[in-house]
């Protein structure tokens, strides 16, 4: 967890913003990290892999979030084609951190909206 993460989480959600969490992984994997982070509570809705039974890029758990918060998507993650190319295949704007700073690669069939390299950047 970086460390801005938290302040930015607060800070969207104070300014109104509905949250959702989506992560792969296994459910007791995943939900020990949110608990040890006191995650929860940020979120409106989370969806873990391990439970809901598909993760990332698998459109059904993007249609799932779609329809529990029901307001203006927008899909911020790391991982260029599960986190971004899930989104944009349903036409989720979508927001790229790229942590390593290397930019897209040459070969990239993905194509962010914006790339950032923290995600305290979505403050600005």
């Amino acid at each position: 967890m970086r460390p801005e993460s938290l302040v930015v989480l607060e800070t969207l959600r104070n300014n109104g913003a509905k949250l959702a969490l989506i992560t792969n992984g296994s459910a007791t994997d995943q939900r020990g990290k949110i608990e040890r982070w006191n995650l929860a509570h940020h979120f409106e809705v989370i969806a873990i892999e391990g439970e809901f039974g598909v993760g990332k890029p698998d459109q059904r758990v993007y249609r799932h979030v779609l329809d529990t918060l029901g307001a203006h998507e927008v899909m911020i993650g790391d991982d260029l084609y599960a986190d971004i190319g899930g989104a944009k295949q349903l036409g989720i704007e979508a927001i790229w951190v790229d942590v390593a700073g290397n930019g897209l690669p040459a070969d990239a069939a993905v194509t962010p909206d914006r790339i950032i390299r923290s995600i305290a950047e979505l403050l600005d």
